[in-house]
């Protein structure tokens, strides 16, 4: 799981949330990698860079306690029309 949180932690050189575009800090964590369609339920999607979103640990909790940013949302619905989900 690490390498595809690498691979997408370069493939943001800007380094900031997706949500609310506060500066990531530090070395790249786990918390930072959010499934936009979770893992749990589409597990063939667990290792798909293109279902990821780079995100803060507070956008990280908001969505995973029901209340995710309009930004997060949008792309969530993005990734459910692109994997057909």
């Amino acid at each position: 799981m690490m390498e595809l949180f690498e691979k997408h932690w370069n493939e943001h050189p800007d380094k900031k949330c997706e949500s609310c575009g506060v500066q990531l800090w530090g070395e790249n964590l786990t918390l930072y990698h959010d499934h936009l369609l979770e893992k749990s339920i589409y597990d063939d999607l667990t290792f798909e860079v293109e279902n990821l979103f780079l995100c803060c640990s507070t956008c990280h909790t908001l969505k995973g306690n029901g209340k995710a940013t309009e930004k997060h949302l949008a792309a969530i619905e993005e990734a459910r029309i692109k994997f057909g989900k």
